[in-house]
Order: structure tokens, then C-alpha cells, then sequence
């Protein structure tokens, strides 16, 4: 019986495989495009049909017409060398296979006219869905021509060796006491001079050396006689006519027979047309590495240079963040010492302010990372911007009182909404006025200026500090950017503000423009962002100043009472400090720096709550969890924990959690946040709070 497939199935057939067809053609066209607009050769091999096709420069390279050629790629497995071809065939059979889906060879092949070229010859398999290899695709590069420059290469040197070992050389000598310098005719011929024996001081030598070598000649000449050493080195003399040529300059010093120097003497050789034959042979190394590295898959370098790129911010992150913990910490716990109030408060703020400041580079750093891997995401929410200026501009007030700049606020009436992410706008204009005051001089000004203008919303902020150059304006928006003229090198930073600005501007669709007049004469940032449109959207209000501060008396609450932590953290200053954090707040703290320590811990004493580190030698927090959740005890598997790490990206936290703990934690650690942790996790309720401040 003969099985018939339902009229709207062979439709559906139909319209995939005519889709398939089209996408066919279109990639077809794109390879003729390419292999168009390239000098190597490209091939392109139906395996199946053994069917090639080849572009043009094919047929220049390799000089055949395409009357020589048969479309297959048997043909060319023909004309290569007998002595390469078996080895050539195979290594396609191994790809085609199955083993590894790229394919390189370097062999030799018959051109049209008969003669012989060397190829390099690279190409990458194409599989169906069952794995089988149905096409190859790849290119040749005639290596010919770079054999044939190496091989003239190599001859003259050789001759240029032989003749220099059966020429005449240049030889001098220098008489130590009256430093009178004897050069015989061949020296001076080299000189550019008349071909006799001359003598002359010897600074007449030194005036026909290079300048720039002429330190190095000096010093090598007074070591060689007060050392009493070999005299041996390559550098540059001038002649009269200008012309320069390199010397290798031998020589050694001869002592009467009671040992006392009586004069240098030595040879030179002429070895500027060596010197020409490497910088040619250099020139030609650097031609094939470009060439080389013109053919690599640009898709694969930036995924290489983007993952690298994630991997060193994720370094930063962790080695800035493990040292904020300590710092903050403390920062608070001194506050109850007996210290004389005036310098206790000083050095609390003075360490909370420099702790904050690391902070925020590496809250810089990971927002740089989310918005190139484009991971940066907004909500967007009806924004009244006016507050949101007052909140800046009330956040930086301090700052700039500090170095006593006036800074006035315009805005215009009627101003209206925004649509966007009440957080970022107020990120944006921090990172404006915070780049103001930075290049203010003290007892200047900056002006806030806000208006509605053609359906947007007009935000500038303008001050009268150092200005930039306008050689670096178009690149003051790029990430890292610092121009040398630039006052920012003075000023330090990483360049990153600016570029997080002008991101986070085109994510609300709008744009972000400078202007400045010169150094010295200040500097106007305008954003411009679309005015919200549409029914009314949920209000923010602008975000609370960002604080750590939490009073200690909060921790003094002591919601933890009767509960046993245990805290698994490997650095003595971080665990000693997290520690009394948590002993504060009531808790009963049992310590690990290792997680063979922590599950002997686990096994023989009552814990409440794990909290572990996770980045630990030996063994990490991973590893722990994943024994504790496996242990035999029930209770054992069920044991609250936090992940309490300097590894703070999303990614992270997410590993964190699918190991299995309940929550993660990032250092620099929020106390009150913590406690709070612990005391939802242990089933208690905690009235720890952090206040703004």
C-alpha cells in the first residue's frame, strides 16, 4: 500500500524546500561577491556531485584558461605534485569524515604553463543534520614568489658574507696618549673620504660617527681601554655628502709588556647592504602576517577579544571589591571607640568616601561590560525630570561647596515627562555634574539648564572650568579615552563616565552632544531626550541618594539571637570583620578558611545558617555547597546558605544559586542587608534598616 502525504503537508514541503532553494541562491551570490572582490583563490566543493567552482583569481594564480580546467575535485587532486598528492588526498578524506571540520595543507602543484608553485591551501567543511560532510569551501595562497624572495634573500647574503670575508676592511688605530686617531685608505674610503692613510684627533672620528650613536661609541671606546676589554659594536657614521652607512666596528687594546694600555686598534667593515637585506626581510614577514591575518574569521577574534574583555573586568571586580569589604566594615565598627570625636569622624568619612569611590570604578567597569554585551537592559516608567534635577544637583551640592562653586539651576516651565529609567537618568546627570565639578576650578560656576524645545526634552550643563582641546572633542564619548592635551590626565580617572553617559542616553533614544571653545574655556554637555507620549505611565521618583551608611546601634538590635552561623571565608581581615558584624546583630559565629574545615564544622557542630565565600584555594564555595546538598543527613541537605562574593555579575549570581544556595551576597558587604539575609533565611523578623544619609 502506498502511503500519500496530505495535500497540506506537500505544500508546506514545497514552500520549505523553494525557501531553501532561495537561501541557497542568496549565499551562492554572496560567495561570488567575495571571491569577486579577493586577489587569493577560492574554491567552493560539492562533495556529493564533486563539482568545484572557483573565481577568477584562480585562473590568474595558477595560469590556466578555463578551457584546462574540469569543474571537479579530482582534477585538482591531478596536478598535484606526485611527491604531495597522496598526503593531500588524505587529509580531505579525514575531514570529510568526520575528523575536525577545517582542513590546511601546504604542497606543490602544476601551473597551466607547467611550472611548479608552492601553496598554502586552508578550507572548512560544511555538515548536513547527520553530521556528513556535503561541502567545502576554502582558499589558496601561492607561496611561490615569498620562496623565491627568500632563496635570492639567502644568496646575497652568502655573497655579500664572502666578499666581505675577502675584501679589504678599514682597520685604525688610536695612539692612548696623544689620542690621535691613524686610519688607513680603505677606512676613509668608507667614510666617504679620500682613499689615503690619514692621521687626525680623535675627535674627528667621533664628529664622523652618528649622533645618536655617538654616546654609545664614546662610552664603549673608555670602557674598552679602562676595562680592558674587547671593543665590538654596530652603529651608523655619516659622510660628507649626508649619505649614512652602518660599520661593524671591531677593535682591542695593546699594553707594553709591563701591562700599561699603549693604543686601541681594530677593523671596520662595511655592513649597510646587510642591514638594507634584513629590514627587506623583515618587510616581507610582515607582508605575509597581514596577509595571514586578513584571512582569519573576524566573528571569531571579537568573540575572543569580547570574552577576554569580560574575564579581566571580572578580575578587577574581585580584587577591588575583597579589600572594600574590610575597609566599610570598620568604618563603622570604629565609630563606637574612644577616639577624640573630631578625628574619629574624620577618618570614618575619610574611608567610607575612598571605599565608595573604588566601589563605583567597579560598578563602572561591569556597566561597561553589560552595555558592549548589550545585556544592558531599562524600564522605563514617566520620569518628571525637574525633581530629578533638584535630586542631582542636592546629591553633588556638597562636593562642589567644598571647592566653593556656585551651581544654578534653570528650568523652564512646563517642562514635562520623560519616559525612561528614573535610576540611569539620575546616573546621567550625576556623572555630568560630577564631571563639572572635577574640571571646576575652585569659585566657579556650572548651570543646569532644562527646556522643552520641538517635542524634547533639552538638558545642558555648562561650566566655565578647563575646557577641552578640540583635537580630542570627537573622541571624548569613547570608553577609556584620555587625550594627552587633555586636562582628564591631570585629573586621573578611567574614562569611563562620559562613555556610560552617551549609552545610556541612546538607550532612552535621545543624544548627547559637547561643545567647548578651547582649554581653559569651559565646557557645555546638552542631552536631548523625547518627551513621553501616550497614556500616562506609573511615576518614579528620583532614586534616594546612594548611601552605605547604617548606624550600629541598628546592628545592636540583635535579631540574630540564638542562631548559629557558620562563615567560610579564606581572607583572615574579611572573615574577622564579617564576623563581628554578624556577632553584633546576636548570632553565635563559628569561622572556616576552607572547605574541608567547614564540613568538619558542619558535621559536628549545630549550624543555623552557611555563609561562604566562593572564589577560596583549594576547594571553592561551589565545591562545599555541592557536598553539603549531598550529604546523608537530611537536615544537612536542607541547610540554609548564602553565596558572600566579590564576583557580582549577573552571571554569578545566577551559578550561585543553580549550586545551591538560597541567596547571594556581594561584597563590599551592606550590614543591615546581610543581618537581613540571615534573619529570612533562619525564619525571624528583622527591623534592621538601612537609613539614607
Amino acid at each position: 500500500m502506498t502511503l500519500q502525504m496530505p495535500a497540506e503537508d506537500a505544500v508546506t514541503e514545497s514552500l520549505r524546500e523553494q525557501a531553501a532553494r532561495r537561501e541557497a541562491d542568496v549565499q551562492r551570490e554572496r560567495y561570488r561577491l567575495v571571491a569577486r572582490a579577493t586577489k587569493d583563490s577560492i574554491w567552493d566543493w560539492d562533495i556529493q556531485a564533486d563539482q568545484v567552482e572557483r573565481n577568477a583569481a584562480f585562473y590568474e594564480v595558477y595560469r590556466y584558461t578555463p578551457e584546462q580546467t574540469e569543474p571537479s575535485g579530482a582534477w585538482w587532486i591531478s596536478r598535484i605534485h606526485p611527491e604531495d598528492r597522496e598526503r593531500v588526498a588524505r587529509s580531505f578524506q579525514a575531514v570529510i569524515h568526520g575528523e575536525g571540520d577545517s582542513w590546511s595543507q601546504q604542497y606543490r602543484v602544476y601551473r597551466g604553463d607547467g611550472s611548479i608553485a608552492t601553496v598554502f591551501d586552508r578550507g572548512y567543511a560544511l555538515r548536513d543534520a547527520s553530521g556528513k560532510a556535503i561541502r567545502m569551501v576554502g582558499t589558496a595562497v601561492d607561496l611561490t614568489e615569498r620562496f623565491q624572495m627568500e632563496k635570492a634573500l639567502r644568496d646575497r647574503e652568502d655573497r655579500l658574507r664572502l666578499a666581505t670575508w675577502a675584501a679589504d676592511v678599514g682597520t685604525w688605530r688610536i695612539d692612548l696618549v696623544t689620542w690621535n686617531d691613524t686610519r688607513d685608505a680603505r677606512l676613509n674610503l668608507i667614510l666617504g673620504l679620500e682613499e689615503r692613510e690619514t692621521t687626525q684627533p680623535m675627535e674627528d672620528w667621533m664628529s664622523r660617527v652618528h649622533p645618536e650613536d655617538r654616546d654609545a661609541v664614546r662610552t664603549t671606546t673608555q670602557r674598552c681601554v679602562y676595562g680592558r676589554c674587547v671593543y665590538d659594536m654596530i652603529h651608523r657614521v655619516v659622510r660628507p655628502d649626508g649619505s649614512i652607512r652602518w660599520v661593524h666596528d671591531r677593535g682591542r687594546l695593546i699594553c707594553d709588556e709591563g701591562g700599561a694600555p699603549l693604543f686601541l686598534t681594530g677593523a671596520v667593515v662595511d655592513i649597510t647592504e646587510l642591514k638594507q637585506l634584513e629590514e627587506e626581510r623583515a618587510q616581507l614577514l610582515r607582508r605575509e602576517q597581514q596577509a595571514l591575518a586578513q584571512s582569519e574569521h573576524d566573528r571569531l577574534r571579537a568573540e575572543d577579544a569580547s570574552r577576554m574583555k569580560d574575564e579581566f573586568l571580572a578580575i578587577v571586580s574581585h580584587e577591588l571589591r575583597t579589600p572594600l569589604t574590610v575597609i566599610l566594615g570598620w568604618a563603622r565598627l570604629i565609630k563606637d571607640t574612644r577616639l577624640a570625636p573630631e578625628r574619629l569622624a574624620r577618618g570614618v568619612e575619610a574611608i567610607e568616601r575612598n571605599a565608595q569611590a573604588q566601589a563605583q570604578i567597579v560598578d563602572d567597569l561591569l556597566m561597561v561590560s553589560r552595555i558592549i554585551t548589550g545585556k544592558l537592559r531599562i524600564s522605563a516608567v514617566a520620569v518628571d525630570l525637574a525633581a530629578l534635577i533638584d535630586a542631582a544637583v542636592e546629591v553633588i551640592a556638597p562636593t562642589a561647596k567644598a571647592k566653593d562653586i556656585e551651581i544654578r539651576v534653570e528650568v523652564g516651565e512646563g517642562l514635562g515627562e520623560v519616559s525612561g529609567d528614573p535610576a540611569r537618568l539620575q546616573q546621567i546627570l550625576w556623572n555630568l555634574l560630577s564631571n563639572a565639578v572635577k574640571f571646576t576650578p575652585k569659585r566657579g560656576l556650572i548651570t543646569v539648564r532644562a527646556s522643552r524645545n520641538d517635542g524634547q526634552v533639552i538638558l545642558a550643563v555648562a561650566d566655565n572650568g578647563k575646557g577641552i582641546a578640540r583635537s580630542i572633542l570627537p573622541y571624548v564619548f569613547d570608553r577609556f579615552r584620555q587625550g594627552d592635551s587633555s586636562p582628564t590626565r591631570a585629573y586621573g580617572g578611567l574614562g569611563l563616565g562620559l562613555a556610560i553617559v552617551r549609552h545610556l542616553v541612546e538607550l532612552h533614544g535621545g543624544t548627547v552632544e559637547v561643545e567647548s571653545q578651547g582649554e581653559g574655556r569651559g565646557a557645555t554637555f546638552t542631552v536631548a531626550l523625547p518627551l513621553r507620549a501616550g497614556p500616562a505611565a506609573p511615576r518614579a521618583l528620583p532614586p534616594s541618594v546612594p548611601s552605605w551608611r547604617v548606624a550600629i546601634e541598628d546592628a545592636m538590635r540583635a535579631p540574630l539571637v540564638g542562631l548559629h552561623v557558620l562563615l567560610v571565608e579564606d581572607e583572615p581581615d574579611t572573615r574577622e570583620i564579617i564576623a563581628l558584624v554578624i556577632e553584633q546583630a546576636g548570632a553565635q559565629v563559628m569561622t572556616a578558611s576552607a572547605a574541608a574545615e567547614a564540613l568538619s564544622l558542619i558535621e559536628r557542630r549545630r549550624v543555623d545558617v552557611l555563609i561562604s565565600d566562593i572564589g577560596m584555594p583549594g576547594e571553592s564555595g561551589y565545591t562545599l555547597i555541592q557536598q553539603v546538598r549531598a550529604a546523608e543527613r537530611a537536615e544537612l541537605r536542607r541547610l540554609p546558605a548564602v553565596a558572600l562574593t566579590s564576583y557580582a555579575r549577573l552571571e554569578d549570581r545566577r551559578r550561585a544559586l543553580a549550586a545551591g544556595f538560597q541567596r547571594h551576597v556581594a561584597k563590599p558587604i551592606d550590614p543591615s542587608s546581610l543581618i537581613r539575609v540571615i534573619a529570612d533565611l533562619a525564619g525571624r523578623e528583622c527591623a534592621v534598616d538601612a537609613r539614607p544619609g
